[in-house]
């Protein structure tokens, strides 16, 4: 058993993991110790703030996102050069096509400053062509590609290192408010639609408001492209499939039929398994998906009323009774 005596108090341990969190900054490829870097014990961590913005102040009006005419070969460098950064690699593909249509070109010259110590950030940066210095109190690097300026994105502080041009080239840089204006409002909208869609669906569209904002939390938002296999027909559903947008065509047995906007497919949740079946996505189409498992965590007692009337969900909704049923026995959810 450790001397009480000789251990170290509460308050310096946890001072000592401030430090050593404040000894490790970003350098656009990942993070690094800076072993040069030494500040007192006593030394207090930086605050930050960022600018809110509320989507709903936006309700009613047409909101004209910027947009920078770029050529498809232009687009294409972007789209690959931000989806592998951490911070856009979660965003839907119309979102990351609303932030390069927001982009800007910037041709700068040796010694140009994009980025200064000390001074806050508006920009995110993405290297087109030319060659940066990169410089804070531990080192100095140089990179030709990749991208800088993350931080600023999220929230306003001065930065800790300074990137300079040294030599001719070309960037395209996104503005802080743009990329929040657009992230913030597109997921609302996302949102907004899939609440909709709950609405629309029985038995979820006879849930109580809370419920629905719960099963809305846990929709996976899944992609596809056209004749992109969405269910495959030698596994089980696993789940509800509701139609964002796009239309997805089902095949089972002799069957054919196509779930359009605004319909689902699959099973639901704990119900007698039917017949397996295939579904394949017709043109561009977005599916929102709820796991089996996710609504049994969240629901629970209601599946005891799903269990005794099993129904996969197919054409057409399961009759209004049925529903008001599983409504009332999620009242207290």
């Amino acid at each position: 058993m450790a001397d009480k005596k000789n251990s170290p108090p509460l308050y310096e341990s946890k001072v000592k993991s401030i430090v050593d969190l404040e000894a490790i900054e970003l350098d656009g490829q990942g993070l690094r110790q800076c072993d040069n870097v030494g500040p007192p014990i006593g030394r207090r961590r930086k605050s930050f703030y960022s600018t809110s913005y509320n989507p709903e102040d936006d309700l009613g009006e047409v909101v004209e996102k910027p947009r920078q005419e770029k050529s498809s070969e232009v687009k294409s460098k972007l789209m690959s050069s931000i989806t592998s950064n951490l911070l856009f690699r979660s965003l839907e593909p119309e979102q990351l096509s609303a932030l390069i249509d927001a982009t800007s070109e910037l041709a700068v010259k040796p010694g140009d400053e994009l980025v200064k110590k000390g001074v806050e950030n508006d920009y995110f940066f993405i290297i087109d062509s030319g060659e940066f210095e990169i410089g804070d109190d531990c080192e100095t690097k140089k990179v030709e590609c990749g991208t800088f300026g993350e931080l600023s994105l999220l929230h306003n502080m001065p930065n800790d290192f300074t990137i300079r041009a040294t030599a001719d080239g070309r960037v395209f840089i996104l503005d802080k408010h743009d990329y929040r204006r657009i992230v913030t409002r597109t997921n609302f909208d996302i949102r907004r639609r899939l609440e909709d869609l709950i609405d629309i669906v029985s038995p979820l569209r006879d849930l109580t408001d809370n419920q629905k904002m719960k099963i809305a939390d846990v929709l996976e938002l899944r992609n596809f492209s056209d004749g992109e296999v969405v269910v495959d027909e030698s596994k089980d559903p696993e789940g509800l499939y509701l139609v964002v947008s796009g239309a997805v065509e089902i095949l089972e047995k002799a069957n054919r039929w196509t779930a359009a906007e605004g319909e689902a497919f699959g099973e639901l949740p704990e119900t007698k398994p039917s017949s397996r079946f295939l579904a394949l996505a017709r043109g561009s189409s977005k599916v929102a998906f709820l796991r089996t498992e996710a609504f049994d965590r969240l629901m629970g007692p209601c599946l005891k009323v799903s269990k005794r009337k099993p129904k996969p969900i197919r054409r057409g909704l399961p009759s209004s009774s049925a529903s008001s049923e599983f409504g009332d026995a999620c009242e207290n959810v």
